[in-house]
This record gives structure tokens, sequence and C-alpha cells, in this order.
């Protein structure tokens, strides 16, 4: 549960001391104990839900593309690149960056 600050303390002293102040006799309390805590996943639960589906698509992908044709591929695009090719690379590694740290922040922020 969360910790209360100053602010809150105000908060309920100032109810409280209120005319309009009606007591609950713990009633608020009962319902808090009453909701069920979220249920923690195993570590290896949350590592199997990442890294089965990119598992699953590199097998099928896989005898699409044979490994040399593609690192063939990679070297020849990076040899024979312009700057707009390595602005291009460059734009894709950050972008692909940003999108990793906010879905890190959301489920530090528990909203995933």
């Amino acid at each position: 549960m969360k910790k209360r600050d100053g602010f809150d303390q105000f908060l309920i002293e100032n109810l409280k001391n209120s005319d309009t102040y009606i007591p609950d006799d713990g009633f608020a309390a009962s319902v808090m104990a009453r909701i069920p805590t979220a249920r923690k996943r195993p570590r290896s639960q949350e590592w199997f839900i990442t890294i089965a589906p990119a598992l699953v698509m590199a097998l099928l992908l896989l005898p699409l593309l044979s490994p040399i044709e593609a690192a063939s591929q990679l070297w020849l695009w990076l040899a024979t690149g312009d700057i707009v090719t390595v602005f291009k690379a460059g734009s894709a590694v950050f972008a692909t960056t940003i999108a990793a740290c906010f879905c890190w922040l959301m489920r530090d922020m528990r909203l995933v």
C-alpha cells in the first residue's frame, strides 16, 4: 500500500475535523483487505512469453533466407551504401532504442 506523505495526513486531519466527516468504522480497511493481490508470474513464464514468439518467427523465416545469403546482403548494403543509408540505419537503431526505453518505462510504471 502507498505510504502516506504530509499532504495525505493533512487531508485526513482536515476531513476528520470538518462537519461533513462520516466515520467508516473500518469499512475502507476491510474492503482493501478483501481485494486480491496481483499474482506474480514466474520468471521462466515471462521469458517463455517473450522468447517463444520470436523463436517461432525466426524458425518460420529461416528456410526463406540462408544465413550466408543474409550476411552477404547485409555486407553489400553496408559496403555500397551512401550517407543516406547510414542515416537510415542510425535512425532505425535510434527508433528501436527509444521504443525499448518506452516499453521498459511502461512496464516499470505497471501500465502494461
